[in-house]
């Protein structure tokens, strides 16, 4: 039997025994989701604060902007979403060992957030926002990052032979990183 849940506020105290189909305008806080099979759930307009997302199982499930805030996020396989509707923002979150492959994630935030061992290979992250990202062990491959921004990121390693940056924001120093593959020597 097909539920919709809107306007709840899920925390230590309310926490959801079963996991409905569909969650409107809700906010999840505080919670350990750990593992957690969201598998064909629907989240619209939802806001995720200060959760553990790790290990959870998201299969089929649509994200119609939905926010996570101070969030721990690892070990998220987000290639399994549903890749027609997909409208996800990062604030300051943790993000490790993820993978957003093949996606087409345009105008993505990942505002202040820290982003390691996790991959973009034949993502579109076009107008995507990565301002003040510390990224570590991060791939970048045949990735669309034209109109991104990168403004006071740290450690990203992006090769302009292999991902599009026309039109990107970066700054000094750490656009210097672009040289490193261009095989030249600067004295």
């Amino acid at each position: 039997m097909y539920k919709e849940i809107e306007n709840e506020i899920f925390d230590v105290e309310n926490i959801p025994v079963v996991w409905e189909d569909v969650y409107s305008y809700c906010k999840f806080r505080n919670l350990d989701l750990t593992a957690i099979d969201l598998s064909g759930r629907e989240f619209i307009e939802c806001e995720f604060e200060d959760c553990n997302i790790s290990l959870t199982r998201i299969a089929g499930i649509k994200m119609h902007t939905v926010t996570f805030r101070n969030c721990r996020v690892q070990g998220v396989d987000f290639t399994k979403i549903d890749r027609l509707i997909t409208e996800m923002n990062f604030n300051n979150c943790q993000i490790r060992e993820c993978n957003y492959s093949g996606l087409e994630l345009k105008g993505i935030s990942f505002l202040g957030s820290e982003i390691s061992n996790t991959d973009f290979i034949n993502s579109d992250l076009s107008s995507a926002v990565f301002r003040n990202v510390n990224f570590r062990e991060v791939v970048f491959h045949n990735t669309d990052l034209k109109k991104a921004s990168f403004l006071g990121a740290k450690g990203y390693r992006i090769n302009p032979m292999t991902n599009e940056i026309k039109g990107g924001i970066f700054d000094l120093p750490e656009v210097v990183s672009f040289l490193e593959y261009l095989q030249i020597t600067i004295r």
